[in-house]
Order: structure tokens, then C-alpha cells, then sequence
């Protein structure tokens, strides 16, 4: 996902996959991502706009 910061990013989990994932733990918070690394046989091609505010995999 991509927030403003921590916070913001914990607020959009509890809004936008808590929901439909159920409410689970997070294990560790990675900041800076470069998308480029992510898998790209899986996690790119299901990927939203990572630019704007929100979730963006997987895609909700």
C-alpha cells in the first residue's frame, strides 16, 4: 500500500483489508519499496497504481 506514513498506512489496513481479510497481525512494516523488486510473475501483474494513496495489492 502506499500512505502518508505509519499511522495512515495502519488506518487504511484496519479500513480497506482488515474487512476483507479478516484482522490479522502485522508482522513488519517495510518503508521505501522499490516496486521494481517485488515478484514479478505474481505480485506486478496484480498490482494497482502504486503512486496513489491506498491499497494496491493485492488489488481489492
Amino acid at each position: 500500500m502506499t500512505a502518508y506514513d505509519e499511522e495512515d498506512a495502519r488506518h487504511i489496513f484496519g479500513s480497506e483489508v482488515a474487512p476483507v481479510f479478516g484482522n490479522r497481525e502485522i508482522c513488519e512494516i517495510i518503508e521505501e519499496i522499490d516496486v521494481a523488486t517485488l515478484d514479478e510473475a505474481h505480485v506486478r501483474p496484480n498490482t494497482g497504481v502504486v503512486s496513489t494513496r491506498g491499497v494496491w495489492f493485492p488489488l481489492l
